[in-house]
């Protein structure tokens, strides 16, 4: 959670790719494949650096940006 006062379920990103359907894309943050459909294009942010990759359907990366999230780390949050 980044903000206590905001509920968590209110604190999510969503990833988009224009003119792209789910079945067409893959979204790896941190190089890990995150599941296809809503459930990967919704994502709960922690703090720490990221990668986020668009890849098409052969794995091809077609995009990546790096972000950082800021915010106070809690015991959930250590990786």
């Amino acid at each position: 959670m980044l903000d206590p006062d905001i509920p968590e379920e209110n604190q999510r990103v969503f990833f988009e790719a224009e003119n792209a359907s789910c079945d067409e894309i893959r979204w790896k943050l941190n190089g890990e494949l995150l599941p296809p459909g809503d459930k990967g294009r919704r994502w709960a942010p922690r703090p720490g650096r990221y990668e986020l990759a668009l890849s098409d359907i052969t794995g091809k990366t077609q995009d990546t940006v790096s972000f950082e999230v800021r915010g106070i780390a809690t015991a959930n949050d250590v990786r």
